[in-house]
């Protein structure tokens, strides 16, 4: 009995240990989204992570310019814009205000 479950729990590591080193076993989830406009970097995401249905949210939107660590935040970045958000038939206008905690984000 014994003969039979030592291969076993040796299949059970070697298949557990090669299931670790996966590029699928553990990614980071990013609410996130960076898109790169020439040299500026827009990332837009929720204000509250993670999001919930039913309660109250709003959507973030960071705008530097620059890349990497070296970038720096677009102040009124938002400040002439007219940003709308469709789905199906109907249209809303959404107004961005600049958040209180940082400068460079919009709410």
């Amino acid at each position: 009995m014994t003969s039979k479950i030592v291969p076993l729990i040796a299949l059970s590591i070697l298949v557990l240990t090669a299931a670790s080193f996966s590029p699928f076993a553990f990614k980071q989830a990013s609410a996130h989204l960076s898109r790169t406009f020439g040299n500026y970097v827009v990332e837009v995401g929720w204000n509250n992570e993670p999001v919930y249905n039913g309660l109250m949210n709003a959507v973030q939107i960071t705008v530097k310019k620059g890349s990497g660590d070296s970038a720096i935040p677009v102040i009124n970045a938002l400040k002439n814009m007219q940003i709308s958000v469709t789905y199906g038939t109907v249209k809303k206008q959404l107004d961005f205000e600049p958040s209180a905690a940082e400068d460079v984000q919009y709410l």
